[in-house]
């Protein structure tokens, strides 16, 4: 993405998530396209629920960290499969499907990387 998409893709909600709401902590996993952490997810400021800052709480979760593809092509595919992960996972609870909460963009001069935020289970 370039910024002036990264601001479009931001501003109309598609990445429901802030990098603020997201404690990374020991990563767990390794792929060859994305690492995967433990870490907690936060209310967002703003709303009704206690932020991280006066709660000292948040949702144990596992977060899969990844970078943003360069090629519009692949940046078109994992759009296409975050589309799909929230269709399936949002659209009824079912206990066989891995929860998933979110996604957050992290645009930063020389990071851009996807965090994906999902239910942790056991034992990984």
């Amino acid at each position: 993405f370039n910024l002036e998409e990264a601001f479009l893709f931001v501003a109309s909600g598609y990445f429901e998530l802030t990098s603020k709401q997201i404690e990374v902590g020991k990563r767990f996993a390794n792929g060859a396209f994305a690492q995967v952490h433990k870490g907690f997810l936060f209310p967002e400021k703003g709303t009704n629920n206690q932020t991280k800052e006066s709660s000292g709480e948040g949702r144990r979760v596992a977060v899969k960290i990844q970078p943003v593809p360069e090629s519009s092509i692949e940046q078109a595919n994992m759009l296409g499969e975050l589309a799909i992960l929230r269709a399936l996972c949002k659209s009824e609870e079912n206990e066989r499907l891995v929860k998933y909460f979110g996604t957050a963009l992290i645009y930063e001069k020389n990071t851009h990387q996807i965090m994906m935020v999902m239910e942790l289970c056991r034992n990984g």
